[in-house]
């Protein structure tokens, strides 16, 4: 299995990441959940960043706001597809 990580042209995502599971026949069984993580720290200039990172949509004023974290799209081998939109809430930074 391999991953595709692109940026997205328009949209609420800047960035997209592709997995397609090699095909099994019904005898393997079937898939009952997925887990990805991603996850890394450096430093750059003497300050730490992460490999994924955002900066939090809050109007002036407010010092958090709802966003869309991820959505996971599942193509089913029936043609179905079933789709999941992960929120959260971002706090602005202190400066």
């Amino acid at each position: 299995m391999y991953f595709r990580l692109h940026r997205e042209q328009e949209g609420p995502f800047g960035l997209t990441l592709t997995a397609t599971l090699p095909e099994v026949g019904e005898e393997w069984g079937y898939v009952k959940g997925f887990e990805v993580n991603l996850g890394r720290r450096y430093l750059f200039h003497g300050r730490e960043h992460s490999l994924l990172a955002a900066g939090c949509p809050a109007p002036a004023g407010l010092t958090s706001a709802p966003f869309k974290l991820a959505r996971g799209v599942f193509n089913l081998a029936d043609g179905s597809s079933r789709s999941r939109v992960l929120t959260g809430v971002c706090h602005v930074a202190k400066d």
